[in-house]
């Protein structure tokens, strides 16, 4: 037997007592939501790792999207990847594997924001971008010194390798939300912009890198492969289109298999007809846009970047986008200083107006090391020490400072109700 490894992904919003949002409406709704829209998909980052692992290694993937965890049996390793919100029960397997000798090790974005906290429950600790220190643990490990810490530094994403998802039965990939399978692949990473709410950077840095088209293409001929027939492209990045022309070219690539893919794009693109063509001839499901706010003193402050198109009138910007042939998802923000119960009003005008596709809103998150965490810590806002598991957007976390906490949950709830309305009437009318 060869050197047993286990990946493993805790649960996020699985559990039937997992409590979404002390608004019993608005936790009732998602709950709904969720059970109607189940979107579950392999973990990207693990199943990348796993393509390090050779025949000398016995790998199990664990995930609890999929099944219970089964703590009865004994790894060599396990290897664990946590974001905030699913930080703690991250925690709660690390423990029971480390009692049973288990080496331990994690990683994921929260292993950056947290890393003393993280170390507590880890024999291990990854930060930062993962192959390269993943590869060195292994080798660390083969001559039984493991370190306590490894940091990973930004690296070529062609020598990234695809994530071994041939290890994984089709099911695993399908989605009743889409109806057929989705697969998700990484092709960016970093982002230039500076969203005082964001912790994404603080992961992947602000130098913005692609994959070669070539390199990336190799995954998407991979997917449709295994598919055998159409299937859902969905990036696993923070912003596809920040380098247009190697975007253009992987868009018009990507046109000649039968599929459809879903992904994040900023508000910028509205302004390069050339890239929304590419982007809607490959087929676009929908387009995940950050519009974050409709208050542009709000917005200086969120992000200056997204102050400069609400000036040139954010109305528009959503026309030309959804008029190309791409539509939109909108996500929105409540919470930030300046924010008032008219806010929800505004938002929901504005997407009725325009005739988005999809929106969402959520309550800020004040995210560990983020900017917004600092100034709201440093106000005594926030309203727990330990709140992981409540950062699920739909959880308010702070003091408002323009409206009540009763508020901004009853507006929450308010217009998740109206838009989930707005969206069915729309679906009915096509």
């Amino acid at each position: 037997m060869g050197t047993s490894v286990a990946l493993v992904t805790p649960y996020v919003f699985l559990k039937e007592d997992y409590v979404f949002s002390p608004h019993p409406g608005l936790n009732q709704m998602l709950k709904i939501n969720s059970q109607k829209h189940y979107f579950r998909r392999p973990n990207v980052s693990l199943l990348t790792l796993a393509s390090y692992l050779d025949d000398s290694y016995d790998i199990h993937y664990v995930d609890e999207q999929y099944t219970e965890i089964d703590f009865s049996k004994d790894y060599d390793i396990v290897a664990i990847s946590i974001m905030t919100v699913n930080a703690y029960r991250g925690y709660q397997i690390a423990d029971r594997f480390r009692e049973k000798g288990c080496h331990v090790i994690i990683g994921g974005i929260h292993t950056v924001l947290a890393p003393a906290e993280v170390k507590e429950h880890a024999d291990t600790v990854v930060t930062g971008e993962g192959e390269e220190a993943w590869k060195q643990f292994l080798a660390d490990f083969k001559a039984a010194k493991p370190q306590p810490f490894y940091y990973g530094a930004s690296m070529n994403l062609d020598e990234s390798p695809p994530p071994r998802y041939d290890l994984l039965p089709n099911d695993f990939f399908y989605s009743p939300l889409f109806n057929k399978e989705v697969y998700s692949y990484q092709y960016s990473r970093g982002c230039p912009h500076r969203c005082n709410f964001c912790a994404s950077s603080k992961a992947y840095g602000k130098k913005y890198r692609t994959k070669s088209v070539d390199h990336f293409m190799t995954c998407v001929d991979s997917a449709a492969q295994r598919a055998k027939g159409d299937f859902v492209l969905f990036f696993a990045d923070d912003d596809i289109t920040i380098k247009r022309r190697p975007a253009i070219e992987m868009f018009e690539r990507m046109a000649d298999y039968p599929i459809k893919w879903v992904g994040c794009a900023d508000i910028a693109i509205s302004d390069d007809p050339e890239l929304m063509a590419a982007m809607a001839k490959a087929n676009c499901e929908v387009v995940i846009v950050g519009l974050e706010s409709l208050d542009g003193t709000i917005l200086e402050e969120v992000d200056p970047f997204k102050a400069k198109y609400f000036k040139n009138n954010y109305g528009e910007c959503v026309n030309r986008i959804q008029d190309a042939g791409l539509p939109i998802y909108g996500s929105f923000i409540v919470g930030f200083d300046g924010d008032t119960v008219e806010s929800y009003q505004r938002i929901y005008e504005f997407v009725s107006k325009h005739q988005i596709h999809k929106s969402s809103i959520s309550m800020l998150v004040p995210y560990p090391q983020t900017t917004i965490y600092d100034q709201l810590k440093a106000q005594n806002r926030l309203l727990y020490d330990n709140y992981w598991d409540k950062c699920t957007g739909a959880y308010p976390l702070f003091k408002p400072k323009d409206m009540t906490i009763d508020e901004m949950m009853e507006g929450t709830y308010w217009i998740t109700r109206k838009l989930a309305e707005g969206a069915e009437n729309r679906m009915l009318r096509m």
